[in-house]
């Protein structure tokens, strides 16, 4: 496969992660060896799977194109868990992969730039290709910032990858839960991650705000962009088609909109009214 051309293969699932109650991830290996090198996907991209005989979803690739090995796509379920094709993928299973498909972002144009990536929820689902590309190939003088948070701990997706951006140089990570149970013993910031941006995050040059979440979390984070002086140009919402219909949608008139036409099963950064990916 190349960027150009959307082609099919045969994978075998080699792992299930199950990120919390509405995000399950799976790590896949081609069983056509030779399609490896060929797998040429960018962050942002999707991803079609055949479950034969149960049907076919579609899922984001949450792997970075710089890693090497398998391939790791996440999944958010909208309905009944049970009701989705998804929910019957075990280890070992062979399923048909088309992709990759829809729009991405363009890593060329941000890693030069300082990323401020603010999600909550399973809107980081759409991030972590793109996180892991930018802390890979970021100027050494760049910052990368992350703020994320969700209702509580097990609501939090990605963990493992949470921890281990906590400790890479370069890289601050700020988190949030809005309710805390004792078992949990969180020690963390307890408040939203609308807070977390209202009191960490000022403009300045050479910086880039990417926002992704429910449609409420968005237009107030970027609320709170616009009144700290980001210019419009600077603020961008992922739009994730795979998310329940009243979670994606137009929040600003000029700068932010949903994806049109042809690109409508991508995700993508809008600024000033133009599509931030090829």
């Amino acid at each position: 496969m190349n960027r150009a051309t959307t082609n099919t293969a045969l994978v075998k699932v080699t792992d299930v992660i199950e990120e919390n109650n509405s995000v399950k991830t799976f790590r896949v290996e081609l069983l056509d060896k030779s399609v490896g090198s060929e797998f040429a996907f960018r962050p942002g991209q999707l991803a079609e799977f055949a479950i034969f005989g149960l049907g076919n979803f579609q899922a984001c690739i949450s792997s970075a194109p710089e890693q090497t090995g398998t391939l790791e796509f996440s999944y958010i379920f909208s309905g009944l868990v049970e009701e989705a094709p998804i929910s019957k993928v075990r280890q070992g299973d062979i399923l048909g992969l088309t992709g990759p498909i829809g729009s991405h972002f363009l890593v060329g144009e941000m890693q030069h730039k300082n990323v401020i990536f603010i999600a909550s929820g399973s809107g980081l689902v759409s991030l972590r290709g793109l996180i892991r590309s930018i802390i890979e190939l970021a100027d050494i003088d760049k910052k990368v910032t992350i703020i994320y948070g969700a209702n509580s701990v097990a609501e939090m997706v990605y963990k493992r990858d949470l921890a281990d951006w906590l400790e890479t140089p370069g890289v601050e990570v700020l988190l949030a839960v809005e309710s805390v149970e004792p078992v949990n013993r969180w020690k963390g910031y307890t408040g939203s991650v609308s807070d977390l941006v209202r009191n960490n995050v000022q403009w300045a040059e050479d910086t880039i705000a990417v926002v992704s979440g429910s449609r409420d979390m968005i237009e107030e984070v970027v609320g709170i962009l616009d009144q700290s002086g980001f210019p419009d140009e600077n603020i961008g919402v992922t739009v994730n088609h795979l998310l329940p219909a009243e979670q994606s949608g137009p929040v600003k008139k000029t700068a932010l909109s949903l994806l049109k036409g042809g690109k409508a099963a991508g995700i993508a950064i809008m600024q000033n009214g133009r599509i931030f990916a090829a």
